[in-house]
């Protein structure tokens, strides 16, 4: 029997189809070779199975790993877009930008300087 499955469903099917080829037990005689070779063989193929699932478990976690890991990069480079943006506002804020002449002589209104004034 040649089998050539490209999913774990498939794969299933084809040990189910194994398995209903299995000769019938008759209780009290001796099994012959080829009825231990086939269930020797559906040992293997259920062991295969359970080794094909944790791969796919592996697998899902490891990909849940990388989207994760994509979210906390995502999620660094907008706050250090965020930061360099408030940092570009308050820089132009106490008028230390290199552009103030140049925006003034260009007829562009400048930003405004806060000042602070103690009364004392």
């Amino acid at each position: 029997m040649k089998v050539a499955s490209s999913s774990l469903t498939e794969y299933i099917a084809a040990v189910e189809g194994v398995k209903a080829t299995q000769p019938p037990i008759v209780p009290r005689t001796r099994r012959g070779r080829y009825e231990k070779a086939h269930d020797q063989l559906l040992v293997a193929l259920n062991k295969r199975v359970t080794i094909i699932e944790e791969e796919e478990r592996r697998v899902e976690a490891m990909f849940a790993k990388l989207d994760r890991k994509a979210a906390a990069e995502a999620r660094a480079a907008e706050l250090a877009e965020s930061r360099q943006v408030r940092t570009r506002l308050r820089t132009r804020m106490a008028g230390g930008t290199s552009d103030s002449g140049s925006n003034a002589m260009s007829g562009e209104a400048s930003a405004p300087v806060c000042l602070t004034v103690s009364l004392l």
